[in-house]
């Protein structure tokens, strides 16, 4: 699907009145986002999905496209960046703590399981599975800028199949390409469209000379008025620090990790850049596999190589998972969190067997059923949090 001006936001997030003066410098940004992994399943003219799946391995064969990112970075006051980053940490020992008070977190959403029979099944599924006592997160808490109060409001916090996070560390690479490569340029036509942003982003980036001639005042603003995002180093490290500790309580050499994904997986990018992570920096294998392909093909072994047995609600796991001759150390859930991940009985069959065995998983069922709404509406209520948080 080819790039048009329709489809360029200005760093104030409004429609420029001339978008011609941008397609110089949205045709060098695409092409960087083409050469850098900014890419997602293409699709069809009308923006649905195409069908473009291979019927033997259920891959998406088809052509990519850039995905969908902003010309310029909006600007966004620096202390509520700086908040937001002193908050994540507690919001995941929040998740935790929730998810390990199993009564407190059935009672919460109990009300609800009349009318969602999806996550009646998976509080059903969790309460005859054992406790995880190794447990995985990898969170994304999304928040909108509320310009009154000049704060950012947490909209959500997601548990499960986190997306994007690879992705929008490129996001910000393309912003520090567009600012220093094009600030400095000697075209009227490039420079103009990045120095419309100066404005905007040096009221929170104070740089003394930035509108020097000369100055490098495109480098000075990147360094100072763009963070750099490290997502792309910090989730491939959490799940290679998750996948040595099974490593080292299981006495196994070789294991890997297991993406588990949906059949034509459209954001496959963002999944492969953390699985071509794991591999370059912690040399760790990924399988990628549905729910179908494990129910059909995954199975529990005991230390002994027999069929795992014993365990259950509250005890210990019932064995190591393998596929196909792999063992499991982690198993990364990229699907799992609609109904229409479980189509039949052996999605569901497949779901129970990973929550059984001793992989470490990402989530866990309480960390998924802790990010539902009901969870979040229950903890806004004064004096929820404070069960949790002393």
């Amino acid at each position: 699907r080819p790039w048009t001006t329709s489809m360029v936001a200005t760093s104030a997030g409004e429609e420029s009145e001339d978008p011609g003066r941008f397609d110089a410098l949205a045709a060098e940004a695409v092409a960087w986002a083409s050469m850098n992994g900014l890419q997602m399943a293409a699709t069809n003219p009308d923006g649905s999905a195409r069908d473009d799946i291979d019927s033997a391995t259920g891959a998406y064969t088809g052509s990519f496209m850039h995905a969908p990112f902003s010309l310029f970075p909006n600007a966004i006051p620096r202390e509520q960046f700086e908040n937001a980053k002193i908050l994540a940490p507690l919001l995941n020992e929040l998740v935790d703590r929730v998810a390990c008070d199993r009564t407190w977190l059935l009672e919460t959403i109990e009300p609800v399981l009349a009318s969602d029979p999806f996550t009646a099944k998976l509080a059903e599924l969790m309460s005859r599975t054992p406790v995880q006592k190794v447990r995985l997160g990898l969170h994304r808490s999304d928040y909108m800028f509320d310009e009154p109060s000049q704060r950012f409001l947490q909209v959500e916090l997601n548990t499960i199949a986190s997306s994007f996070g690879c992705i929008s560390s490129a996001v910000a690479q393309l912003h520090s390409f567009v600012v220093r490569r094009f600030g400095d340029d000697a075209s009227d036509v490039l420079r103009g469209p990045v120095r419309a942003m100066v404005g905007q982003l040096t009221g929170v980036a104070p740089v003394e000379g930035l509108e020097g001639e000369g100055g490098q005042w495109a480098a000075k603003l990147a360094d100072s008025a763009l963070p750099p995002n490290p997502t792309l180093e910090k989730l491939p490290a959490a799940l290679a620090a998750a996948h040595e500790h099974y490593k080292q309580v299981h006495g196994v050499e070789n294991a890997v990790v297991v993406f588990v994904v949906q059949p034509g997986e459209k954001n496959v990018v963002d999944q492969r850049l953390l699985e071509l992570k794991l591999w370059q920096d912690h040399g760790v294998r990924v399988r990628r596999l549905t729910l179908a392909e494990i129910g059909s093909r995954g199975k529990l072994v005991g230390s002994d190589g027999s069929g795992g047995g014993g365990g259950g609600v509250g005890g210990e796991d019932e064995g190591a998972f393998e596929i196909d001759g792999d063992r499991a150390s982690v198993v990364y859930f990229r699907a799992g969190y609609t109904p229409d991940d479980y189509p039949t009985d052996l999605e569901w069959e497949a779901r129970e067997l990973l929550e059984r065995s001793a992989a470490t998983k990402c989530p866990t069922l309480a960390y998924h059923l802790a990010g539902t709404k009901k969870v979040q509406q229950e903890l806004a209520q004064p004096g929820s949090v404070e069960r949790f948080v002393t």
